[in-house]
């Protein structure tokens, strides 16, 4: 799949700009109401250098749907190994976000479902800043439109609860303080 137009190769070049030496490669997904809320959504795999590292998903497309006064979004999922739920997990949040009754915004709990990876008790994204990455990482500016990339953190149904009853951020350093391992499916919740 091409990108054709400067939005979407300026996200894809910013994404892969962060990590050029791995392997990359375009995703989409055909199912669900994605196909039509946003027709040319693509997702960017990035690969590990080095067995036990992190897969990155960063969906391609979701930057479409309108923000009046806002950054437009799109949203990233980190994964110990490639997964095809990745990509459909991207496709479904931006579907949701392309629906003006479910628009997704910073420190939003989402509910999946299902789990986020097999055998994970993790079934909710809180939609988080990726600050792993830096401050450089969060924001693309192409051809007059401005995205934010959010980070889509596995959480489990307790820590939903918690976010939502104490805020994210109380959930984020909850989960600093505890050093959990974002990328184990099989993490234990942290409430």
């Amino acid at each position: 799949m091409a990108l054709t137009d400067a939005v979407s190769s300026a996200i894809r070049d910013h994404v892969q700009g962060f990590w050029p030496d791995r392997e990359a490669r375009l995703r989409t997904w055909d199912r669900g109401k994605i196909v039509e809320a946003i027709p040319e959504f693509a997702v960017l795999e990035i690969a590990p250098k080095e067995v036990g590292r992190a897969w990155l998903y960063s969906s391609i497309g979701a930057w479409r749907v309108p923000m009046p006064g806002e950054h437009r979004l799109e949203f990233l999922s980190l994964t110990p190994r490639e997964s095809e739920e990745a990509v459909e997990n991207l496709a479904m949040v931006s579907a949701f976000h392309a629906d003006e009754r479910f628009r997704v915004r910073l420190g939003k709990v989402i509910n999946i479902g299902r789990p986020w990876l097999a055998g994970s008790i993790c079934d909710h994204f809180l939609v988080s800043t990726p600050f792993l990455f830096g401050d450089e990482f969060e924001t693309v500016h192409a051809d007059g439109v401005g995205v934010s990339i959010y980070w889509l953190l596995a959480i489990t149904a307790s820590e939903a609860a918690f976010a939502r009853e104490n805020g994210a951020f109380a959930l984020e350093r909850l989960i600093e303080e505890n050093d959990v391992d974002l990328l184990d499916p099989a993490r234990a919740a942290v409430v």
